[in-house]
């Protein structure tokens, strides 16, 4: 077996402990995790340089054009190099086949985790935060903001249904375990819409209804080259859509979740715009990948039009593999969903550690019913 499924194993065993450090607020346990997940990620980086079997030209491009832009700073080169990691995830799931032990230790990690967050639901870190004079109104289970907090519970809920959706006997110790881990799911469901985090529950809704949909068409390929297309554009098309409606002050009056409906990107969109001075290159120096609230407006203000052609590129290239190999279609779905999550979050793209696992474990799942140890 080959030295990257061990490495997948661990990350799958290190994000139970990193999401406890920062739910429990545990800063050295939150460092001394999220390094031996950077590493694990350097070493996934080298393991599909060795074991890719053909040469890629596009990804190599890639990798050598993002790692040159950032290579001004220590921390800017940390903030790249987990920029990269991304990237990776969507490399890993076609390259790695993970077996059925590695299967049952991801979906338990996945129990665990959305087990530890129920129980922070009945703490009094549930509420406890302050973000932008908001404090204590909405769940945010220990996080520094609700929006933290929902996207991670988001991220849980589309590994959890892809789990359950699966034939591997993970928890076969438990009697009628597709109803405890639809039990699980819908209180997390509660959990999110708790959070108001607007984006990461209608995106969840709408991930659920369309696998209902697919589900019932008995469709083995659902998505057309169009739609992967459209969808993974989604966030380049929404933030023109955002600024021209805001600019116009159009839908002012609507409320969605007790929120204005274009309230809270307008702020970050008009803060991004005026650092953003180099359209051609980006200006990664002075944004580092930071959280823009927008997948494309983060990559093309951070490494510029070169930089988000080749990368908006490479996700097109790899989602249509993944459909067109007939792969699992709720964790195709799920990938699909974060191109529409990250119309209004840009987190899951960005490279946080927790996040980086996150996507590498649905790139992962929806490669799983192909494995060749499970044919």
């Amino acid at each position: 077996m080959k030295f990257y499924i061990y490495i997948v194993r661990l990350l799958a065993i290190l994000q139970f402990f990193l999401l406890y450090a920062f739910v429990m607020h545990n800063e050295s346990l939150i460092s001394f995790v999220s390094q031996i997940v950077l590493i694990c990620g350097v070493l996934l980086i080298i393991s599909i340089l060795i074991y890719h079997t053909k040469f890629d030209f596009l990804l190599i491009l890639l990798y050598l054009y993002v790692l040159c832009v950032g290579l001004f700073s220590y921390e800017l080169m940390i903030r790249t190099i987990c920029f990269v990691m991304m990237l990776s995830t969507f490399e890993l799931g076609r390259i790695i086949h993970i077996d059925k032990w590695t299967f049952k230790i991801i979906s338990i990690s996945y129990a665990l985790q959305a087990i530890l967050l129920i129980i922070v639901s009945f703490t009094s870190l549930a509420y406890s935060y302050d973000y932008e004079g908001d404090k204590g109104y909405f769940l945010a289970l220990g996080f520094s903001n609700p929006n933290t907090a929902g996207v991670v519970l988001f991220s849980i809920i589309l590994t959890l249904i892809a789990v359950l959706f699966n034939k591997n006997k993970t928890f076969s110790f438990l009697k009628n375990t597709s109803v405890v881990l639809l039990i699980i799911i819908i209180i997390l469901l509660r959990l999110l819409y708790l959070t108001y985090s607007r984006t990461s529950y209608l995106v969840c809704a709408f991930t659920i209804v369309f696998f209902l949909i697919f589900k019932l068409r008995k469709k083995t390929n659902p998505f057309s080259k169009i739609t992967i297309l459209l969808i993974t554009l989604s966030p380049t098309i929404y933030y023109y859509v955002y600024m021209y409606v805001y600019s116009n002050d159009f839908f002012s009056d609507i409320e969605l979740l007790g929120k204005p409906l274009l309230s809270g990107r307008d702020i970050v969109f008009d803060a991004v715009n005026a650092i953003w001075t180099d359209h051609w290159f980006g200006n990664i120096d002075e944004l580092m990948f930071a959280n823009s609230h927008n997948i494309s407006i983060t990559i093309l203000a951070n490494i510029g039009w070169i930089g988000f052609v080749m990368v908006t590129f490479f996700y097109i290239n790899r989602l249509m593999f993944y459909n067109k190999m007939g792969r699992s279609n709720i964790s195709v779905l799920a990938l699909l969903a974060l191109f529409f999550h990250g119309c209004n979050e840009a987190v899951m793209f960005t490279g946080g550690s927790i996040f980086y696992i996150y996507v590498l474990n649905l790139c992962l799942l929806s490669s799983y019913h192909f494995s060749k140890y499970n044919r």
